[in-house]
Order: C-alpha cells, then structure tokens, then sequence
C-alpha cells in the first residue's frame, strides 16, 4: 500500500504479498455475468467452432476447466447435487435388531439434502488410504484449483445474498405503521450483512465484542502470536504418508497447511485454556489470519482470572537467549524462531525498517531492545522485560546477515514462553497487556478482516454495492482458501456476547418480506423488541434482583424468546455477558438514551428513563443533563487552552478542536470559538503578513475547521454552533480557492 492513500481501515489490510509460491485470487464481478464463466469452442465437424459460454454452476464446467486434474471428465459440482440421508420415522434412534421386520425391514424413509460446494471440494481435496489423490499432488495448478474453487464458494454465497434480499427490507416500525398500503414500496434493502463471514459488518461486530470484554474484565492479561512453521515434523510425515514426497515446497499443499495448523491451534487452546499453563482464564478470544507470503497465524488475547504480577510474568515469559548446554531444544528454537530480524544496523531493507529520514532507519518494532537486569512495566502497555548484556551474564550467538558474521544478543530476542516454544517449535509471541492503552490496538489488529485491493465501485445511481465492493476489492491465497473451504473456525471466543436493541421509542427496526401483506408487517412492528421487554419485565416483576440490573447485564441473567418477545430467566450453568449497540454522537437522542441505559437500572419505561429525582424531561439529553453527566463549557475552554500553552502548531489545534466538535456533548459551543478565534486563526494572520485580524483571517480558519470535521465524519460546523466557512461543498481549501477565478479577466 502507498503511504499517500489515507484509509481508517487497518493499513496492514493493503500491504501486497511477499511469496512468489502463493496464488491469489482477485475476483471481477460484473452486472449478469458469471465471474467464473468459460468460452468452450467446438471443434467437431460441421459446429463452424461454435462457442459457448459454460456457468460455475454446471458439473462439467471444473472437467473443461482443469482437464489435467480430471482428464476422466468426471462430474464436478452443481448446486443441484444432493446428499442422501436416511431417517427413521418411528423415532431418532437407529433401530434394534428385533424391531426389524423380515419382510420389510426397518421403518425408514431416504430424504435429500442439498450439497454444498464445501462439502463436495472437501471430499476431493480428501487423503484415503490405499487411494492416490492425484489432484493434491499437482503443486501450482492444486493451488489455482483450490483458489477457484474457493471463489466459486464465495460466489455462490454472494449471489444468493444480492439476490434474495432484494426482497428483505428493513424499516422503522412508526413509519410502516403511518406508510403506504403497499408494503413493497416501503423500507430500504439489506446489503451485507453481519451474519456473513469475513464480512466488514461481522469483523465490526467482533471488535465491539472484544472491547465487551474490556468493559467486563478490564485489559487483556496475554497477548499471544502463534504462526505456522513450515517445517514441522507433521507436515513432513503427512507428506510422505500421502506420497507427496517429490514436491519440495510445503506451500504446494494447502490442504495439508491448514489441517495441521488447525489441530496446532486447537492443541494450544486446550494448554491455555483446560489445562491452565498460565493459569485460570476466565475469557480468551482468537482470530486466524494469512501473512502475506501465505501462512496462517492466530492472535490470540487471554483475561486471567488472577491479577498477573510481576513475579508471574518473569516466570511465564522470557526475553533472553538460553544456555545452549543446559537448554539445547530450548536454544535451538529461540535461535531459529524468537530473533527479530536482525534488521537496524545489520540489515535496514527489511520491511520492519521504515525510512523516517533520508539518512535514517528505525525499527517500527523498537528492535534492539533496551538490556535490563529486571522486569519493569512501562507506560505504553507493554513492560520491559528482563534483557541482560554480554558483559553481565547474557548469552549470545554469531550468525551471518548478507554474508557478514554478527553477533546476536538479548536485545533482539521477541519475548517468548519457553514451554510453549519448546513444545510446538515455532514462532510464539508472548506479550503481557497491562495497560488499557493497548487494547484499541490490540483488539483492531486481531479483528483486522480480510486482505484487500483499495478500489471502491458505484453504481450509476451513485449507490454503493457493498456485495461487489466487498467480493472485487480482496484477494486470497491458497492457504485460505482451503481453511475457509474446510469450514474452520477464523474467529473464536468465550464467553458469548449478546447484542442488545437500543432504539427511541416506536423507532425500531423491522425486517420483513415485501410480498408480506399489510397487516402481518404491522403486526410485527408492534412487537416487543428487547429493550421494551425489559422495560415490561422491570414493571411486572416482583423481585428486587430485576430492579437492580442494568439492560446490558440482563444476558447475564436472562434470555430473549424471539418467538414470544420476553426474557425468561437461564435455567443451569449458562452464561453470556451482553452488550449495546454503538451508536454515533451524530444521533444526539439515541446517544443519550444508551449513556442513560448504562447509569440507570431498572428503568420500567421510555418515561421513567427520563426521570430523575421526579422531574421527566422532555429529551434523553437533558435527563442526563440532570444527572450532571454532560462536561461544562469551562471544561473545553480549559482545555483548548492547555493544548495552545503545549504547541505552536495551529493547524494540529484545529484538528484536535475538530474531533471535540464532533465527539463532545456540548451542545453550543460558540462560546469557546467566540473567546479563542484568534489563536485558531493566528498562523494565517502571519502567512498573510497582517497585523490584524478580519474576516477573511477568520474564514480560513472556520474553512480548515471544516475540513478536519468532515474528515472526522461530522456535518457542517454551523450545526455546533459556529459560524458558516466559506462553502458548503465537502472539498478542501486548496480546490475551492482554483474554483473561485475571476473569470471576466480571465477572458480579458
């Protein structure tokens, strides 16, 4: 990714692959065009070499496709395919031997599934005993399979979303109520959503249910890195015993990458999580993702049930080179797998190394480390570990770094568990978090999403196609494509989270079908959503322990019955911790009533929610207005003043006073504008050589402003209260002031 193209999205998204083993698909859809479709010319006498095109969907279509892989012309998937399943009527269990009957057997009836595209390519890419799968053995062209295959997948998916909900609409309930007879002219369409894998939508999801844990438990204890070594004895073995010992690079079977990665990872939860090796978890999350030369690795972030101190984290982790006689596998897999780089002053062409001065090169890991002789917690999150020097008892090695000997020591070593990397010979990063600082990184590099290209695509209507954008706008690599075709998990967490309706009252979302008729729409506008059930239920209920919960610790205690809209209490050890839907500042009303939401339990109504000490307000912000959680004026003005007694940089001070537009809850805030104008505007006043400030001064200023606000996703600055800038357009200054030429001497 160029460092010019400025995306809010992890940059990590658009860094281009590094191996030149993988194969990666970029998908081009177009409008009713197949992006998978073939032309097949006949070459029989008398055709004239008639072409035909050949859809994905046909079960010939992977025979002309790849004859070298099946040059029987053997059936290749069709969604049509069905997978026989036999099921007893009589009962769920098989039946005993004395309840068949000689004549008829046992009561049975053979029903038919469909075949998914999953299953069917799961079944090729299948090593059986006493079979040779020669299709697994075919190195680049397996690879191109699997990525077609995996695309075809996807596609599959895609389609059946864009196509079918077209009639899925969605809309608020008091608008259906008051809207058109017509329930097809009503609602707008769903696009991609969450509950697609991979999507946008679900990786948001899942960073809002790592930041739940963060409400719940505070910071994460561990946060670990766990990537794939190609040289595993497993996947050794695993070649032989396939006969695939001819091929040289591991990268030529996938299949066999993500099987045994899969059973690695699932083995390092079990040590983590059932046996305890760092102790008693109480909450962990993982997310799977695909370097960019093609191997998988997992971020994994553990809460511990303990408070970590300092004596725990020296015992659990290690930053130092061990002794080679008295660890030797320990010093060998350190050796081989813990060194950073090395990268500054050895070799500075590593991608880790960014160029931040012409004749300059930093780390952006911070490598070397600084040596100490202890532990010590440092301000950004992570501590610093104990590192001790060649001159005071810290081991070191010589290697070679573009064929000049180096010696490595402890300042280069990633911080490691020794059982860990004894025990699974491979890259195990083991960092303790013990600052909040570090979770708004953390939890948006674990839940990152899919790799992607930087393009967008609208239509003529100037909408934007989510499916498409989301389906062109990435590419894949082998390795995930048959982890995703295997149907492995690529997130995991514990406890679950449940999301929580938040809406202003007769304002909630209904999704329904636009064939439904009126009054089954309306119907279903008016039932309880979870937040009106909980209202009912803190009214109804005689219990004191309802009136003292909050909405979003009713999962904790309670489920929702979607088919009857009421909470009914969790019977055995079930367990959730629930959450409330972000919503931004923008939507003032609905903003307020979640911050009441969390400082108010159990509320019986919209009304009592807007009650406090006995007096009802009219809106959510002035109820919290009264429960003194809004900042004052002075609040702000303090501040804009610290930050100008800090830094000469205006252009910074706008930005930041931006992001205080947008993000604080003042509702007027001319006051501060009125009274610091003039440091806002002052750099513009000495670039125009002025001694005093006007009106202009002040434009360019509230224009900059604008600017920033805009970027930070806010409307026009009159809507905080400050004056109007010089457009209404959403452009820079540089482009409105090439627009406003004077013409008429321009013609002159």
């Amino acid at each position: 990714m160029s460092d010019g193209i400025k995306t809010k999205e992890h940059k990590g998204l658009y860094h281009l692959p590094s191996a030149s083993s993988q194969v990666g698909g970029i998908v081009s859809f177009e409008p009713n065009r197949d992006p998978l479709e073939i032309t097949i010319t006949s070459p029989l006498p008398g055709s004239n070499f008639k072409t035909t095109s050949l859809s994905h969907l046909k079960f010939h279509y992977d025979a002309f496709q790849y004859p070298l892989l099946i040059p029987n012309g053997d059936i290749g998937y069709c969604h049509s395919m069905e997978r026989l399943s036999k099921v007893r009527v009589r009962g769920l269990e098989p039946p005993e031997e004395d309840e068949c009957d000689a004549s008829t057997g046992p009561s049975t009836s053979s029903t038919y599934k469909r075949l998914s595209p999953c299953m069917f390519y799961s079944f090729l890419y299948m090593e059986r005993e006493g079979v040779f799968n020669h299709i697994t053995k075919c190195r680049r062209l397996f690879q191109q399979f699997v990525v077609d295959n995996y695309v075809k997948v996807e596609s599959n998916r895609l389609s059946y979303l864009e196509m079918n909900q077209k009639r899925i609409r969605k809309e608020r309930a008091d608008i259906l109520c008051l809207g058109s007879d017509k329930v097809a002219d009503t609602g707008q369409r769903v696009v991609l959503p969450s509950t697609f894998i991979g999507s946008p939508r679900y990786m948001k999801e899942r960073q809002q249910d790592a930041l739940t844990y963060v409400t719940c438990y505070g910071s994460p204890d561990y946060f670990i890195t766990f990537t794939m070594n190609p040289h595993w004895r497993e996947l050794q073995v695993a070649m032989d015993d396939t006969g695939s010992a001819g091929i040289r690079s591991i990268g030529d079977r996938p299949d066999l990458i993500s099987r045994v990665f899969k059973l690695k990872v699932d083995s390092l939860m079990h040590d983590l999580v059932s046996k305890q090796i760092f102790g008693r978890v109480k909450a962990h999350l993982y997310g799977v993702e695909w370097q960019k030369r093609g191997l998988p690795h997992v971020h994994i972030l553990l809460w511990m049930n303990e408070r970590v101190t300092a004596e725990r984290v020296s015992r659990i982790i290690s930053a130092e080179i061990p002794n080679k006689e008295a660890e030797p596998r320990l010093y060998d897999v350190v050796t081989r797998c813990m060194i950073h780089g090395p990268c500054k002053g050895y070799d500075e062409s590593l991608l880790c190394c960014q160029k931040s001065k012409p004749t300059a090169s930093t780390c952006g890991k911070g490598f070397p480390k600084t040596c100490r002789n202890d532990l010590m917690f440092g301000n950004n999150g992570y501590p610093q570990y104990k590192r001790r020097s060649i001159g005071e008892g810290g081991e070191s090695f010589v290697t070679k770094v573009k064929g000049v000997k180096k010696v490595i020591d402890n300042s280069w070593v990633v911080p490691y568990s020794p059982y860990l990397c004894v025990k699974y010979d491979a890259h195990i990063n083991v960092e303790c978090s013990n600052s909040i600082k570090a979770i708004a990184y953390v939890t948006k590099y674990v839940n990152k999403g899919c790799d992607r290209v930087l393009f967008s695509k609208t239509t003529k209507d100037g909408t934007v196609n989510e499916i498409r954008n989301f389906q062109e706008a990435r590419y894949i690599n082998a390795n995930e494509a048959t982890w995703k075709i295997f149907g492995f998990d690529i997130y995991k967490s514990y406890p679950p989270v449940s999301s929580l309706d938040l809406h202003l009252e007769g304002e909630n979302e209904v999704f329904y079908d636009e064939n439904s008729s009126k009054g089954t729409v309306t119907a279903k506008a008016k039932q309880d959503t979870q937040l009106t059930a909980f209202f009912k239920l803190c009214a109804k209920s005689d219990e004191k322990f309802v009136s003292t919960l909050y909405y979003h610790q009713m999962p904790q205690h309670f489920c929702f019955d979607k088919a009857h809209s009421v909470w009914r209490e969790r019977k055995g050890n079930t367990f959730s911790l629930g959450r409330i839907r972000a919503v931004s500042t923008k939507t003032v009303e609905l903003f307020y009533l979640r911050l009441l939401l969390t400082h108010k339990a159990g509320p019986t109504s919209f009304e009592d929610l807007r009650t406090v000490e006995g007096v009802t307000y009219p809106s959510y912000r002035e109820a919290v207005k009264a429960l003194g959680l809004l900042s004052n004026e002075e609040t702000w003005k303090t501040t804009i003043l610290e930050i100008i007694n800090h830094t000469n940089d205006r252009y910074r001070l706008r930005e930041t006073y931006a992001s205080m537009l947008v993000f604080s809850d003042l509702e007027d805030q001319s006051g501060i504008w009125e009274e610091t104008k003039d440091l806002f505007a002052s750099d513009f006043l000495h670039q125009n050589n002025l001694t005093e400030y006007n009106e202009e001064i002040y434009l360019d200023a509230l224009d900059d402003i604008q600017k920033h606000v805009w970027n930070c996703g806010g409307g026009l600055i009159t809507t905080y209260g400050l004056p109007a800038s010089r457009g209404g357009e959403k452009t820079s200054n540089v482009i409105r002031r090439e627009k406003s030429y004077n013409k008429e001497k321009l013609k002159k």
